[in-house]
């Protein structure tokens, strides 16, 4: 009775190893990771499917600037600088809000990359209380001559309402004292560069790039988001079902469809990666992925089968042993 209890105790550890073991080797797939808020308005410049510079569902227009988001972002470059005599230097371009809630909504978080010695960004806003004009200029500090993307986290409220003295001094006419960062957002105007007045005094052919602009109702939740991670998917790609048809078709083709295959949408590309070349001509970002995920779980299932095989003769040679063992008591 002893010797069967011992020998229960053991084939249970046996199992318990199994299951642990197969649960790492057979979801290799499976990521764990927490909900991230989502923002409220986000402005991805890397999605080559949406037009901001041209679609009117974003874009109001532009002055003094020159656009275009060929590289996987939205690039600008100045035009009229203070230099050539009758510009002041305001680079802009206006892009429709629908209905941001700004006392709900607003800490930013932008991606950004200043090529110049210039340290402030600019933007401006319209509200349902408040038009755009000079008092709704918002100005905060950024890194100059920059090699990679930074990201910023701002709270605009705040921001707005530090820039008032700012704007007050070359407006006197305005008289506002708190944010004007409230009610309904309808607009939002990126300036960009701010040196000084008039205008913002941005020399000609300045240049900067932004990934993106998110806008989130917590410090936490925007400092917490990660583009990256709200487009990669969480589980492991689902093959493809590898079942016969039902029915044969009626009649052999005479000859190859015309048409071209529904192509799969290529993937966004991550900020700052560049396209190494690596995959294989007619062979989409994606169909790499999926091909890589299902090499992955094979070797992954093989391992696993090899490994269930080394525990079941494990198990086996325990239990002859304590047979022999039984006999010879």
């Amino acid at each position: 009775m002893f010797i069967a209890k011992r020998f229960i105790h053991r084939l249970n550890a046996v199992i318990l190893v199994f299951v642990l073991v197969s649960c790492c080797i057979f979801v290799p797939g499976l990521t764990v990771r927490a909900a991230q808020a989502e923002p409220e308005l986000l402005w991805d410049f890397t999605d080559e499917y949406e037009d901001y510079i041209s679609d009117p569902d974003y874009y109001v227009g532009s002055m003094n600037v020159q656009l275009d988001t060929d590289d996987g972002y939205l690039h600008m470059v100045s035009e009229n600088g203070p230099e050539e005599g009758t510009g002041t230097g305001d680079p802009n371009v206006t892009f429709r809000v629908d209905d941001l809630d700004a006392d709900d909504y607003y800490w930013l978080k932008i991606s950004l990359r200043n090529h110049s010695d210039i340290n402030r960004f600019q933007l401006h806003f319209s509200t349902t209380e408040h038009t755009l004009d000079a008092a709704t200029n918002t100005l905060f500090d950024i890194s100059v001559n920059d090699t990679e993307f930074k990201t910023y986290v701002v709270d605009l409220k705040k921001a707005n309402e530090d820039s008032l003295p700012i704007s007050k001094a070359y407006t006197p006419s305005i008289t506002d004292e708190e944010t004007l960062w409230t009610g309904i957002v309808t607009g939002i105007r990126l300036d960009f560069l701010f040196k000084d007045y008039p205008g913002g005094q941005v020399p000609t052919g300045t240049e900067m790039e932004i990934e993106y602009i998110a806008i989130f109702d917590s410090k936490e939740s925007a400092e917490a988001w990660d583009p990256k991670a709200a487009s990669e998917p969480t589980e492991a790609p689902t093959e493809a079902p590898t079942e016969a048809p039902t029915e044969a078709p009626t009649e052999a083709p005479t000859e190859a469809p015309t048409e071209a295959p529904t192509e799969k949408p290529a993937v966004s590309p991550s900020a700052g990666a560049a396209d190494d070349g690596d995959t294989p001509a007619g062979v989409t970002a994606n169909d790499a992925i999926e091909s890589s995920s299902t090499s992955l779980i094979g070797g992954a299932a093989l391992i696993g089968i090899i490994v269930a095989a080394v525990l079941v003769v494990a198990a086996i040679v325990v239990v002859i042993i304590l047979v022999v063992k039984k006999k010879k008591h």
